[in-house]
């Protein structure tokens, strides 16, 4: 039944967070990492499968609401400091991955949409995972810190909306439901980075946020994990040429934005590397393309592998 199916999940993948947690693995990467071992058990498939619409349902939800937490944990540092340098290496970083991966996915035989796709997937970064990362360090609100997730924020709101521009002007696939997913994705993502004060304030939040993670967010990861096929099939030149062309773009795009920008050519190569971290967004948006069609299913395993990496 639905409800033995999620209970199932919920224990198992509460379970595999609580493990990583002891071995400081932030709880977005172990949960990418739980949706990726269910694509190898043939048991949870098949307790998955007959369930997969509801479980869908139940990922949209988990990621919507993962979208608006990631938005409140965002740092607002960069807008009273760094706010010029932080536009430009956004744009100048997100442009450089994009033309660079859109060349690679051309050169290799996709065609304009797919290579679109692929180039924009690359261009986002992993706002929860670095912010983590950040914090363990004590430089969240430090003026790298700041630069790095002010441009990572930037990165991926345009990310998002170049994405649904990009389907809506070229693929008659995609449903309703998916531009109502993206425009939920961003508003709440900016809502939660605008009023983050006053909702943080809130005493219930934290137990919100709490139930989120444990509830929702992990089907949306498991969904995540059963679409993903890796088999002999898999094109490991292409995935190795993306993480090249991933590392060439955020930390050489980073770099180019010297002339242009205070920081040093060393505070710049460190701000490029956090930078090259992905995660929540970019799966979400490959998972949004695959579950329509518009990129086959092994594109959406190499892609999902890279944002691993």
């Amino acid at each position: 039944s639905l409800l033995y199916c999620v209970i199932v999940l919920l224990l198992l993948s509460n379970i595999f967070v609580l493990i990583s947690k002891q071995i400081h693995i932030p709880v977005v990467i172990s949960l990418i990492y739980f949706g990726i071992i269910l694509s190898f058990s043939s048991f949870l498939k098949k307790i998955i499968i007959p369930h997969l619409n509801e479980i869908s349902i139940l990922g949209d939800i988990g990621l919507i609401l993962l979208m608006f937490i990631a938005g409140v944990k965002s740092s607002d540092y960069f807008y009273n400091k760094n706010f010029k340098d932080t536009i430009l290496i956004s744009f100048i970083s997100f442009f450089s991955s994009f033309t660079i991966s859109f060349i690679l996915s051309k050169f290799l035989g996709f065609n304009n949409l797919v290579s679109t796709i692929i180039a924009v997937c690359m261009s986002v970064t992993g706002e929860s995972v670095i912010t983590k990362v950040l914090m363990e360090n004590d430089m969240l609100n430090s003026d790298i810190g700041s630069l790095i997730m002010g441009s990572g924020l930037i990165d991926d709101i345009t990310g998002i909306i170049l994405f649904t521009i990009i389907l809506y002007n070229f693929s008659s696939e995609i449903v309703y439901r998916e531009y109502i997913n993206l425009f939920c994705i961003l508003s709440l993502f900016i809502l939660g980075f605008v009023y983050k004060k006053k909702i943080t304030n809130y005493k219930l939040y934290n137990f919100f946020e709490k139930s989120v993670m444990v509830l929702l967010v992990p089907f949306f990861f498991i969904y995540m994990g059963i679409n993903v096929d890796i088999s002999s099939s898999t094109n490991f030149k292409f995935i190795f040429l993306l993480i090249i062309i991933a590392i060439i773009g955020k930390v050489g795009g980073t770099l180019i934005a010297k002339p242009f920008v205070k920081p040093n050519l060393e505070q710049l190569h460190l701000i490029g590397w956090g930078l090259n971290t992905r995660g929540g967004i970019g799966i979400a948006l490959t998972l949004i393309a695959v579950r329509n069609k518009i990129i086959s299913k092994q594109i959406y395993s190499s892609l999902v592998i890279v944002i691993l990496m």
